[in-house]
């Protein structure tokens, strides 16, 4: 079933994500056979697909950048802080804001279901936070909305 390797949104879908009602509407679209929707769970198994649930990822990440930076800065920033005697603080922002739930999928074992979201919506939770080895330093929990800090 090379069709269900495909993205969703090849076949005129609204996401690349494959549930059953979906393969139900190819199978009887590409091959005019109509299948019980109880049944579908069972035949995608038989497939070789198993019921997943998406990583989530940034519309805006530059995957071909993180691959750089780990490869190439990150080990620099760890020699300099080696020869100095300093220390290495992993810190981060984050923001928190109502996207739609996204529910699980069926891909084929091997593939990684990824949706792609965005965050543009209403009142948010930022979150800042940095760590060293396995101590935590500082977070800090602040309400925003698009406009600034509430």
């Amino acid at each position: 079933m090379d069709l269900l390797r495909q993205p969703a949104t090849d076949y005129g879908f609204a996401s690349d994500l494959w549930t059953g009602p979906r393969v139900r509407i190819l199978i009887r679209n590409k091959f005019g056979i109509k299948m019980h929707r109880d049944y579908m769970p069972r035949f995608l198994r038989r497939l070789g697909l198993v019921r997943k649930s998406p990583e989530r990822r940034a519309l805006e990440q530059d995957i071909k950048e993180v691959r750089r930076w780990k490869r190439y800065e990150l080990p620099r920033i760890t020699r300099s802080a080696s020869q100095s005697k300093g220390i290495i603080l992993y810190g981060d922002e984050s923001v928190f804001k109502p996207i739609p739930h996204v529910g699980k999928t069926w891909p084929f074992p091997d593939g990684k279901p990824i949706v792609r979201v965005s965050g543009k919506k209403g009142i948010s939770v930022a979150v800042t936070s940095a760590v060293i080895l396995r101590m935590f330093i500082k977070c800090d929990f602040r309400l925003i909305d698009l406009q600034g800090t509430i």
